[in-house]
């Protein structure tokens, strides 16, 4: 059995990017031509509209996996944390805990959960560095 290309759920930055350009292609088609005729403006926000669906689907899959990095992340913390509680005398020495507590979450470093906007913003950018690095690279 063949699977689409929307059952992938790997993220595509490069692909977001795409999408945001064509959206504001297009929007920009609608918004200039409007001497054209009703068919062909009802066309272009078909067009739209399926690419704003896509570039939806693709931030979601950015974000889901943002979210996995940051569970995995998160649960290593714990996990860690764990295991210092089990040899811990925890009255006698908790501002020892408190400080190893402390480093382990500055080991913490994706941060998708309450921001998730902002994530997709930051991954965008990023690739949008690589492929400029990559542009500078080829000339």
């Amino acid at each position: 059995m063949r699977l689409g290309e929307g059952n992938d759920i790997s993220p595509s930055p490069g692909k977001m990017l795409r999408l945001q350009k064509e959206i504001l292609e297009t929007t920009e088609k609608l918004s200039t031509n409007k001497s054209d005729s009703l068919g062909k403006r009802g066309k272009l926000s078909s067009r739209l509209s399926r690419l704003k669906k896509s570039a939806n689907h693709e931030a979601n899959k950015i974000i889901f996996h943002g979210l996995e990095e940051e569970k995995d992340q998160l649960s290593g913390i714990v996990n860690s944390i764990k295991k210092v509680l089990r040899n811990l005398n925890l009255p006698t020495s908790c501002k020892t805990f408190h400080r190893f507590f402390c480093q382990h979450l500055k080991l913490h470093t994706t941060k998708v959960a309450g921001r998730r906007g902002a994530y997709v913003d930051e991954i965008l950018s990023m690739e949008q560095e690589v492929i400029l690095y990559k542009q500078s690279e080829d000339n």
